[in-house]
């Protein structure tokens, strides 16, 4: 499949299907199977079907691994690259179908991003619901790295890893949950020295902080 800036490249595809008649009612739940070797994907030639996108003229390096069973998606393996080294992410595990209420779930058992700011920027985009005082959170982080294990379903994720920003670093293991505009985590954090007043715009009160504590905290 060639798109103005995207070359898409699949060497392998598996359907299962009862017949040609039922093809087109099987189609959203058929056991399948893709996989690409490579292939260069820019976001903006799909913004015919996600306007959101075509501010991403960025064309980006992905090999992926599909495995579709049931109410199942499983992703073995998922890496993207951006071309100018914006966006790198590792991705494996898996997510259920969503349900009649509209949730899904995930299991990542690896997750490894690196992101700069003018990329992570671009990603918040296409996030809905992000309270603006969580949007100000992430953009002073500055560039951002990812290196753990995530599971759960959006608005209530858990996540098991390190966290590195341009403000330090943290390890952290507890739960994000959001609601209505208010989001919280509770859990464990340990750092040795992060700019928390840069970071949450109290430079009055706090400077650099050397924590290793079980905190409940809420950004509203």
């Amino acid at each position: 499949i060639k798109m103005p800036g995207s070359d898409i490249a699949l060497d392998d595809i598996h359907l299962e299907y009862s017949s040609l008649k039922n093809l087109g009612s099987e189609l959203a739940h058929m056991p399948l199977h893709v996989s690409t070797p490579g292939c260069t994907v820019t976001p903006a030639d799909f913004a015919a079907f996600y306007p959101q996108l075509s501010r991403f003229n960025d064309p980006m390096r992905i090999v992926a691994t599909v495995v579709r069973d049931g109410g199942r998606i499983e992703l073995p393996v998922l890496n993207v690259h951006s071309g100018q080294d914006g966006l790198s992410l590792n991705l494996r595990g898996g997510f259920s179908m969503p349900t009649q209420g509209g949730y899904s779930s995930f299991d990542l058992d690896r997750i490894d991003v690196d992101a700069n700011a003018s990329a992570l920027s671009q990603v918040m985009e296409l996030i809905p619901g992000i309270s603006p005082q969580v949007r100000n959170i992430i953009t002073r982080c500055g560039n951002v790295s990812l290196d753990g294990v995530m599971h759960g379903k959006p608005g209530n994720v858990n996540f098991n890893g390190n966290v590195g920003t341009s403000l330090g670093k943290a390890d952290l293991n507890g739960m994000v949950t959001s609601h209505q505009g208010t989001t919280r985590f509770a859990g464990h954090v340990k750092t040795d020295g992060l700019m928390l007043g840069t970071l949450l715009d109290k430079h009055d009160l706090l400077n650099e902080l050397a924590l290793d504590a079980q905190i409940d905290a809420v950004v509203s």
